[in-house]
C-alpha cells in the first residue's frame, strides 16, 4: 500500500500545484501545507512505527530546513517585505512537510524508484499541458501571455521553470 500511496500522492501534488501556476499562490501552498500536514499526523497515528524512521540522516535534512524555514521567518524583522518573509516561511514549512511524509512513507531503493517515476510522470503530464497550451492555444487560451512576451506562460507559470521541468523529467526517464 505504501509502495503506491507515496509516488501517487507526490504525482497528484506536483500536478496539482503545477497547474496552479507552479503553487506560487499562498492559498494554494497553504492548501498543500494543510493537506501533507493531515496525511503526515494520519500516518504516524495510524502506523506508530512510522516514527522510528525518523532518525539520521532524515533528522539531519529536517534540522536544516527548519533551520532555513526560521531564518526566513525572522528575516522579516529586517527586510522591507515582512509579510512576504511569512510567505516564504510558508513554503519551507511545506518542502519539510513533505519531507517529513515521504521520508515515513518509506524508505530504500524501491520507494525511491517510485518516487522518482512519480516525479518523471507528473512531469511529463505538466509538460503535454504546456505543449497543448502552445499547440491549440484556442482551446487552451491561458497558454501564451502578452505580457509575457508571447512566453509559455502555463501551467507552471515561468518558461524557464518548465525548461527545467522537461529537464529533469528526461534525466529521471
Amino acid at each position: 500500500m505504501r509502495a503506491v500511496a507515496g509516488p501517487a500522492l507526490l504525482a497528484g501534488t506536483m500536478i496539482w500545484l503545477g497547474l496552479r501556476s507552479g503553487g506560487f499562490d499562498p492559498r494554494t501552498q497553504g492548501i498543500a501545507v494543510v493537506v501533507y500536514a493531515a496525511v503526515t499526523m494520519a500516518l504516524l497515528a495510524t502506523m506508530p512505527s512510522s516514527v522510528r524512521r525518523l532518525r539520521g540522516p532524515l533528522l539531519l535534512a529536517l534540522a536544516a530546513i527548519w533551520a532555513f524555514a526560521g531564518w526566513t521567518l525572522l528575516s522579516g524583522a529586517w527586510s522591507g517585505a515582512p509579510g512576504r518573509a511569512v510567505i516564504e516561511y510558508e513554503r519551507a514549512c511545506l518542502y519539510a512537510i513533505a519531507l517529513i511524509l515521504f521520508g515515513v512513507l518509506g524508505r530504500g531503493p524501491k520507494s525511491v524508484k517510485g518516487l522518482l517515476g512519480a516525479t518523471m510522470a507528473a512531469g511529463l503530464v505538466l509538460c503535454a499541458a504546456a505543449l497543448a497550451a502552445r499547440l491549440l492555444p484556442d482551446v487552451f487560451a491561458l497558454g501564451v501571455g502578452q505580457r509575457a512576451g508571447g512566453r509559455l506562460r502555463y501551467p507552471i507559470g515561468y518558461a524557464s521553470t518548465l525548461g527545467l521541468l522537461a529537464a529533469y523529467g528526461t534525466m529521471l526517464s
